[in-house]
């Protein structure tokens, strides 16, 4: 008998050897795991920040998880003490003493955790917490502040887990995944970080929304982690007998039902109602989606986990329009953490299966509601309260936020004296380093815009300038207009003459109207309204510019006058007063009279071209007496007198 004993016992030992032996490995796998959610909130942050500041985040994540493994090592996990303390905390277990062997693998994983809850506030902070204060708050939120609150959620003997006895039973704080102990424990701690924190100095051009993207579905991959580990043994049987093992395929399972709800959510939101598709919002709706299901993610049915993770986007979406009204938050993640993770306590005592108030419509299910609801308000005022402490007495003694001459010049150069992104090239064998950021050639058009701004009022004023000049210097400018081009019969086109203010310039719109001979290396060509060639020459006071009978005027400048002398006894004065004056044709009319009567006293037969001589007559004098009754016209004749 005695060597059955001894092989039966050698055989029991052997199973919880074995038993010991998985639970440490399924701890260390998924320790792991949850450390990419570290790394993927690096990269959130990074991705998120100015390229300038996004260095920082790396630096922040990587000293913050080294700091939080540490303290909670320290004292964390004897304030923690799942197994043993009393309701309010633990005290076993500082700096690792009086440990068991087969407790390393659940320490490593609990370490792991409070690094990822510190990364989580770290990238809604991003830009704006001096790295001195972030690992202020690390120190205390991993060594002394979450410790206690899980020791309330998941110790034995924890005040929340023991519960408060009814007349029907037990009722106890459901919250297997940490959606109270996690989520919305992270999501006040955003909400005071960011709001003593204050807004960013500028917002947008992100530095890369790949990375991002990335990191986003790093952490998504760390939530899986997250919701399966928190089991704490895989190789044990519950109270009903059946193996701890099955229960990790539902957490799965229903952890993924309900982020694919809310990713789908969101994105279809997003589409219907701003016409695009959001990446880091189907990120985050994939987020909420998890979270939601935390509460209760080994007890759902997966078709409920689904709607619970509808339900949880659209809770994620509401806090976020809350969110905008009181923090600066890029990565939306105190409506991911807080948002979702509210709901989700109040989901598992209603939806879970069998034993929730949904099938089982009793008083003493709804006093489970009651008591998450009172376990959870009680956590937020702690964290609250505790938070603002925290943060006010750094605020304070300005230790809180990187001040404007730091962000101005770059976190990244501030803290490290180097960019984010260094590109070295080879061509031709010559080696050329180009050091620049995502943000270069933004900025490089903003400063090319803003010069050519200045540039172009400088010029602005400088004309005026001249103008004023050349009016003050200048008297008016005469031109002389001859009539001894063509025969007295032959019809002459009109000419536009354009006057600039101060008789700078003379545009006339016949080439060959203007003496070449004399204006030819002051002729520029350019096209008018019209699409007619115009030449351009300078006039001084007292210059003679040759021209055809024919003309018409358009003055745009102001002050001095032009005194156009068109032969024949003709002369109109054109005053440079900012007022457009009209063509004029004294002087084409009384050409057109003395060909009329060369004509008929040359051919007096010819009665054809006789009344076609004094048709055109009449037709000139018609035109000459209605432009000579205009107001502008008169101010002209006017000037002409003066």
């Amino acid at each position: 008998m005695g060597s059955v004993e001894d092989a039966v016992e050698g055989v029991e030992m052997s199973v919880l050897h074995l038993q010991d032996s998985v639970n440490q490995l399924y701890f260390t796998v998924i320790g792991i795991l949850v450390l990419l959610g570290v790394l993927g909130c690096a990269m959130m942050e990074s991705g998120i920040s100015r390229s300038k500041n996004s260095l920082v985040g790396i630096t922040k994540n990587i000293a913050g998880l080294a700091l939080s493994v540490c303290l909670y090592w320290l004292i964390g996990a004897a304030f923690a003490d799942f197994s043993g303390g009393n309701k309010f905390l633990g005290y076993n277990h500082f700096a690792g003493h009086d440990i068991g062997s087969i407790e390393y693998g659940e320490m490593f994983f609990f370490c792991c955790i409070g690094g990822l809850i510190i990364a989580f506030v770290s990238r809604a902070l991003c830009e704006r917490i001096n790295i001195m204060a972030h690992l202020i708050v690390c120190g205390i939120l991993t060594g002394i502040v979450w410790p206690i609150v899980a020791h309330w959620i998941w110790a034995d003997n924890g005040w929340l887990k023991v519960g408060t006895l009814t007349d029907d039973g037990q009722a106890t704080f459901l919250d297997d995944g940490g959606a109270c102990c996690i989520h919305i424990f992270v999501g006040i701690v955003i909400l005071v970080g960011a709001f003593f924190c204050e807004a960013r100095l500028k917002k947008g051009q992100n530095s890369s929304l790949i990375y991002a993207s990335i990191g986003g579905i790093f952490i998504i991959i760390s939530m899986f982690a997250v919701h399966i580990g928190v089991r704490r043994s895989i190789s044990s049987s519950t109270e009903e007998g059946e193996a701890e093992g099955h229960e990790i395929g539902i957490a799965a399972l229903n952890t993924v039902a309900g982020g694919c709800a809310g990713c789908g959510t969101v994105l279809i939101m997003g589409r219907v109602y701003k016409q695009k598709w959001d990446v880091l919002g189907g990120i985050n709706g994939f987020l909420a989606g998890q979270i939601s299901v935390a509460a209760g993610v080994f007890h759902f049915y997966p078709g409920v986990a689904f709607c619970v993770g509808v339900i949880g986007a659209f809770s994620y979406m509401l806090w976020v329009q809350f969110s905008k009204i009181i923090i600066d938050d890029p990565c939306k993640a105190f409506a991911v953490h807080f948002g979702a993770g509210l709901w989700a306590i109040f989901a598992a005592p209603l939806m879970i299966r069998e034993e929730s108030l949904f099938y089982d419509f009793t008083y003493y299910r709804l006093q489970i509601v009651g008591w998450n609801a009172l376990g959870t308000l009680i956590i937020i005022c702690w964290t609250l309260v505790i938070f603002a402490f925290i943060f006010g007495i750094l605020k304070a003694f300005k230790l809180l936020r990187v001040n404007k001459e730091m962000y101005n010049q770059g976190l990244d150069m501030y803290y490290h004296n180097k960019k984010a992104v260094t590109l070295r090239l080879k061509e031709k064998g010559e080696e050329a380093a180009i050091v620049r950021t995502m943000t270069v050639k933004a900025r490089e058009r903003k400063d090319t815009a803003t010069l050519k701004k200045n540039q172009k009022q400088k010029d602005k004023e400088e004309r005026a300038a001249a103008r004023a000049a050349a009016r003050a210097a200048a008297g008016p400018g005469h031109i002389k207009v001859s009539g001894d081009e063509g025969s007295a019969d032959e019809k002459v086109p009109e000419a536009e003459i354009i006057v600039n203010a101060g008789a700078e310039n003379l545009y006339i719109n016949q080439e060959e109207l203007v003496d070449k001979s004399q204006h030819s290396k002051h002729s520029k060509k350019s096209k008018s309204s019209k699409s007619r060639s115009h030449h351009g020459i300078d006039i001084e006071a007292g210059a003679l510019v040759d021209a055809p009978v024919g003309f018409g005027s358009e003055d745009e400048g102001e002050g001095g006058a032009i005194r156009i002398d068109i032969g024949g006894g003709g002369v109109v004065e054109t005053k440079m007063d900012g007022s457009k004056s009209h063509s004029h044709k004294s002087g084409s009319h009384k050409r057109s009279s003395s060909s009329s009567s060369s004509s008929s006293s040359s051919s007096s037969s010819s009665s054809s071209s006789s009344s076609s001589s004094s048709s055109k007559s009449k037709k000139s004098k018609s035109k000459s007496r209605s432009r000579s009754k205009s107001p502008a016209a008169a101010s002209h004749h006017s000037g002409g007198e003066n």
